[in-house]
C-alpha cells in the first residue's frame, strides 16, 4: 500500500455524513485520479472541503477503485472543521477533494524554539540545513552543526571540522581530514574511525568504548620481506600502530599471517606494552604458531617505536622467496 504523491490532482464529491468518499470527476483545470496515475490501494493525503470552505477535512485515506469508481476510506484525520482529529460531518451538496502534502506529515531538520530559518550556504557551493549550521563548502544537517570543504556533518552538534572528514550523530567530532566519528565520539588522525563515545587519536585506528576510561583499538597492517631482508608491518599511510597521546597500559593481541606460492606461516602473538614518554614491551610477547612450512625460517617480533609506536618486524629468513604479510591487531588499552 505505498504513498503516492501527484500534482494538481482535485475531483468532485457529493457523498454526505462521516464515511467513505466516492470520489467523481476531475475539478476543471486539475487531474482526476487515473490521469494521476493512482491505482487501486494507494494511500492518499487529502483534503476535503464545501465550495465555502466552512466545512473542510486534511487527512491519510486508503483509495479503492471498482470498475471506473472510486472511493476514498478516511482513515487518519489530521485537521478538520470539527475539531482536532474529528471527521467533518458533511451536509449534502458538492465538496472538492484534492491531494494534498499536510504540514501534519512534513518534517523540519534542525528546528528548535529559537528558529533561525534552514538555508542553503553560498560559500564553496556548501549545504547547511538547521538553526546555526554553518557549512565552508560541506554539508552540515542539524542544529549548531560544522562542516568544512567536502565534509559531511549529520545531528546536532556534530562537527566536521577537517576537509573530507565525516562526522555522524550528535556531537560527534572530527579534526582530521578523511576521518570519521560517530555519535559522541572524537576523530583527532587521519583515516581514523571512532565508534560512539570512543576516541580516535591515531593513524588509521578504530576506536570503541569508554573515552574516558579506555578503548579497543583495531589497526590493520601488511608488509613484505625476502631472503635475508626483514619488513615491518605498515598500515596504508606508511605507520605502524599508534597509541595515545596519555599514558597508558595496552593489553595487544595479534594474528598474524604470511604466505607465498609454497609456505605459509601463522602466529598469534600476547603482549603488553606501557606507553607514554616511550613505548615498552612488559615482560616477554607469548608467541603460538598456528602454522609453519617454512622450517623455521620466518619469524616476527615486536618492539617499542618512539613515544607511541608498536612495531611488528617480520622476516622470512634464508627462505629464498617472498613472503608477504598481513596482520591484525586488537588491543585493549586503559590510562595509567
Amino acid at each position: 500500500m505505498p504513498q503516492f504523491f501527484a500534482d494538481r490532482v482535485e475531483v468532485t464529491t457529493t457523498s454526505t455524513g462521516t464515511g467513505n468518499l466516492t470520489l467523481g470527476a476531475a475539478v476543471a483545470g486539475r487531474r482526476g485520479l487515473d490521469a494521476a496515475g493512482y491505482v487501486h490501494n494507494d494511500r492518499f493525503a487529502y483534503r476535503v472541503s464545501t465550495e465555502d470552505g466552512a466545512a473542510w477535512e486534511i487527512g491519510m485515506g486508503t483509495l479503492t477503485k471498482s470498475g471506473s469508481t472510486w472511493t476514498l476510506a478516511r482513515s487518519l484525520v489530521l485537521s478538520s472543521s470539527a475539531g482536532g482529529t474529528t471527521k467533518a460531518n458533511f451536509a449534502a451538496g458538492t465538496k472538492t477533494v484534492a491531494g494534498v502534502a499536510p504540514a501534519a506529515l512534513m518534517v523540519a531538520v534542525g528546528v528548535e524554539f529559537s528558529f533561525v530559518p534552514p538555508r542553503i550556504s553560498t560559500v564553496s557551493h556548501g549545504i547547511a540545513i538547521g538553526s546555526n549550521a554553518v557549512s565552508s563548502g560541506g554539508v552540515a544537517v542539524g542544529v549548531n552543526t560544522e562542516a568544512a570543504l567536502h565534509g559531511v556533518a549529520i545531528g546536532g552538534g556534530a562537527k566536521a571540522q577537517a576537509q573530507r572528514s565525516v562526522a555522524l550523530g550528535s556531537s560527534a567530532l572530527v579534526t582530521a581530514q578523511r576521518a570519521v566519528a560517530c555519535p559522541d565520539a572524537q576523530s583527532s588522525a587521519e583515516h581514523a574511525f571512532a565508534f560512539p563515545g570512543a576516541r580516535a587519536e591515531k593513524s588509521s585506528v578504530t576506536a570503541q568504548g569508554f573515552a574516558g576510561a579506555g578503548n579497543y583499538i583495531n589497526w590493520v597492517g601488511g608488509a613484505y620481506s625476502g631472503d635475508g631482508w626483514d619488513g615491518e608491518i605498515k598500515d596504508g599511510n606508511g605507520e605502524g600502530l599508534r597509541f595515545p597521546s596519555a599514558a597508558g597500559v595496552a593489553l595487544v593481541d595479534i594474528d598474524i599471517l604470511a604466505s607465498s606460492a609454497t609456505h605459509v606461516y601463522a602466529a598469534r602473538i600476547s603482549a603488553v606494552a606501557r606507553y607514554g614518554a616511550s613505548l615498552v614491551i612488559d615482560g616477554s610477547p607469548a608467541v603460538t604458531v598456528v602454522r609453519d612450512t617454512t622450517g623455521g625460517e620466518a619469524s616476527a617480533a615486536l618492539s617499542g617505536s618512539g613515544s607511541d609506536g608498536l612495531t611488528i618486524t617480520v622476516s622470512s629468513g634464508e627462505l629464498g622467496q617472498e613472503l608477504q604479510w598481513s596482520a591484525r591487531v586488537g588491543a585493549v588499552i586503559a590510562a595509567s
